[in-house]
């Protein structure tokens, strides 16, 4: 276990960061549901809203006398659809870690007859990567969700001010 910055620490200091890097790890996967959450959460509002919007916007256009502004309802559906993808990738499933072990995952250890000292410091790395590795997914995610708001909002805006220019 060469190159481990938590062997030889003391045992109860490793007990207690252990304890911390759970009560992290379990931190992490609630602010994850969560976003995942909100990200479906707003992928029904907004396909309730590109549905509404789109009829709105057909209607407009196939009607005996058509009326330009089908146009900028169709191209806000659009960008709706555009942040509903955006907001369903962000909560797609992914490889999250989660705080605890496998019984099995312990049985080289036992076999090797680690000490629970040694085999704590182990288990603090395997934490350590763990809680980096969600960290990139959350902020990914994150990335995704805000460029779906964006869309959503430049959607609005581009159509508005296209709409605009159809006035007389």
């Amino acid at each position: 276990m060469s190159g481990n910055p938590y062997q030889g620490a003391d045992p109860k200091m490793l007990a207690e960061v252990l304890r911390e890097a759970e009560s992290y790890l379990a931190a992490q996967l609630q602010c994850g549901l969560a976003a995942d959450a909100r990200a479906i959460s707003f992928v029904s509002v907004i396909a309730a809203a590109a549905a509404i919007v789109a009829a709105t916007g057909f209607t407009l256009l196939l009607q005996t006398d058509p009326s330009p502004f089908g146009r900028p309802a169709l191209a806000i559906a659009g960008g709706f659809l555009i942040a509903m993808g955006l907001a369903s990738y962000s909560a797609r499933p992914v490889g999250f870690h989660y705080c605890g072990n496998t019984p099995s995952s312990w049985i080289e250890d036992i076999r090797r007859r680690v000490t629970l000292e040694d085999a704590l410091a182990e288990q603090l790395q395997h934490y350590d990567d763990q809680i980096l590795h969600n960290a990139a997914i959350l902020r990914g995610n994150g990335r995704c969700m805000r460029a779906a708001l964006i869309a959503t909002w430049l959607s609005l805006f581009l159509g508005g001010a296209y709409a605009l220019t159809l006035l007389p």
